[in-house]
């Protein structure tokens, strides 16, 4: 039979203190008293005093891990003025993480995998947003302009809270906060990238991400999985493009040529 081996011990929070350790014994040990208490059937009186005793010792537990937490919080904001992209900057961004496979991987061996997934393509004109009609004339009906709904709708969509971000670094609920704020701004954005049909390079263009599949070879290009992650301003323009119809009135200019 297989040695039976203990269970990992957890790890310590940052909060924890020796007088914490001494507060949280003695709460265990009042605990255990009145268990003990209760179930031989002492008198109401002693019953009664081991309740208040443990009554006391979780309150005075409590109150100790509180001031903890504030003391501990009142060091971590004091060290944004000696190092603002420190841990604080991290925390926030949610980039207290172990790091990344790619990161572990060889220069070479990065590159063999990167060309081995994306080969080198063929010369390709990306179409406009807004094609010319067959007469050589633009659209004559102009793209619809984007409501407050549209836009809430659009930027509602962004499910992936902890989803990791595209090359801005801005993640989707830092855009649902700040829709209340910023919403006159982005509306005002999306309105003209329609209007002129300008999707800007700098929304095409995303960070790759090489996740490894178990049980594939990690020195070939079918052993890692790519994911490209993109901007999410980029994502909502495409939602409110197929929210206005924006993309079927481009099909239709396109089949008139």
């Amino acid at each position: 039979m297989p040695r039976v081996r203990g269970t990992p011990g957890k790890k310590s929070v940052y909060w924890w203190t020796a007088e914490i350790g001494d507060l949280r014994t003695a709460s265990t040990a009042a605990r255990r008293a009145y268990g003990r208490c209760r179930r031989r059937r002492h008198t109401q009186s002693e019953e009664r005093r081991l309740h208040s005793a443990l009554q006391g010792a979780r309150q005075a537990l409590k109150v100790a891990i509180g001031r903890a937490k504030d003391s501990a919080k009142e060091e971590f904001l004091a060290t944004l003025d000696a190092d603002p992209w420190g841990r604080p900057y991290k925390v926030v961004r949610n980039k207290m993480y172990g790091a990344s496979p790619m990161e572990s991987l060889e220069l070479d061996l990065l590159n063999r995998v990167v060309e081995g997934l994306f080969p080198e393509p063929q010369p390709f004109i990306p179409p406009a947003m807004v094609p010319p009609r067959a007469d050589g004339g633009q659209t004559e009906e102009p793209p619809p302009e984007i409501t407050e709904g549209v836009l809430e709708w659009a930027v509602g969509r962004l499910r992936g809270r902890k989803k990791a971000p595209g090359p801005d670094g801005v993640p989707g609920r830092v855009l649902r906060i700040a829709l209340k704020h910023l919403g006159t701004r982005l509306k005002h954005l999306m309105d003209d990238c329609l209007r002129t049909g300008l999707f800007t390079r700098c929304w095409k263009e995303g960070r790759l991400v090489l996740v490894p599949k178990p049980g594939r070879p990690a020195d070939s290009p079918s052993g890692f999985r790519p994911l490209v992650l993109l901007d999410e301003v980029a994502k909502i323009l495409e939602r409110i493009m197929v929210e206005c119809n924006i993309l079927k009135v481009a099909e239709k200019d396109i089949a008139l040529e």
